[in-house]
């Protein structure tokens, strides 16, 4: 009854969370189609491929037209002859979401009843050899979870809560998670152009450092350095300049990007050897 209860005073939040998860679908992804071009005689499963189309909402009448006609992307075994591969619908995805949202609000009741000291639960939980405390209502909540105690009601309510937005029209849903999902693609953008400078900042960095080893090696040596640098090449000459160009001041992360950036230089064991570079007295 605590669980209900907790669940319809927070049902809003759940509603929002659906419709900023689908928002970001809408605007992000792009639909898929099941391509069976390439099947074989003995199985029809067909391949999910990618179309450079997005989603209309106004070809679905409710949000379950949609998460139940359209792909993900992704596949399964089915382990079934003549169909050996299943293939996601956004389906699995919102049950998932609704899942995780409601042993959410079980958590935070799980929470409310070690703050009250509630007998039943501190008896149980005792029996269980787990302590009674609020540092252990992640514990209690996935063990309550694991034991199946309540899964007859939380199932039943999956249920329930599904049904309340699968007859909702997509554009309805769409409208009211679209600026938390406008939002999120943004920051996403801009993450992903800060990574971008990043990588080129940290490449640049290395090409720079590489020349100067280019350089001391055909000082030291008398020889141009390779094109393809392997392991006894490594060991016998380059691992000794990594050192000294650590000595005289650039640090571990800056050697180590060279492993990182510029692999094409080296054999793989030489590329894991210097992107883990580590001086000898390490």
């Amino acid at each position: 009854e605590k669980l209900k209860n907790k669940c319809e005073s927070n049902f809003d939040d759940y509603v929002q969370l659906v419709a900023n998860w689908f928002a970001y679908i809408i605007l992000k992804n792009k639909k898929h189609k099941i391509d069976h071009s390439i099947d074989s005689p003995w199985d029809n499963s067909g391949k999910v491929i990618g179309i450079d189309e997005q989603f209309d909402l106004n070809d679905y009448a409710t949000f379950n037209d949609f998460i139940d006609k359209e792909y993900t992307g992704e596949s399964y075994a089915s382990y079934m002859s003549g169909h050996g591969m299943f293939h996601y619908t956004y389906e699995e995805s919102f049950d998932q979401i609704s899942l995780e949202w409601l042993t959410s609000q079980f958590h935070l009741v799980i929470k409310e009843l070690i703050d009250k000291k509630n007998g039943y639960l501190k008896k149980w939980v005792e029996n269980k050899n787990i302590s009674f405390d609020i540092k252990e209502a992640d514990n209690i909540t996935d063990f309550i979870l694991f034991e199946d105690i309540i899964g007859d009601f939380i199932y039943s309510y999956l249920w329930e809560i599904k049904d309340y937005l699968l007859n909702t029209h997509p554009i309805i849903l769409f409208n009211r998670g679209k600026k938390e999902a406008i939002k999120r693609i943004r920051k996403e953008e801009i993450k992903q152009m800060e990574n971008q400078k990043k990588f080129q900042n940290n490449k640049k960095e290395a090409e720079y450092l590489w020349g100067k080893i280019l350089k001391m090696f055909k000082l030291k040596y008398g020889e141009k350095m390779p094109n393809k640098i392997d392991k006894p090449l490594y060991d016998k000459k380059v691992k000794q300049l990594l050192i000294e160009v650590h000595k005289n001041g650039f640090n571990i992360d800056q050697i180590q990007n060279i492993g990182k950036y510029l692999s094409f230089n080296f054999s793989n064991s030489v590329r894991i050897l210097i992107s883990n570079f580590k001086t000898p007295e390490e």
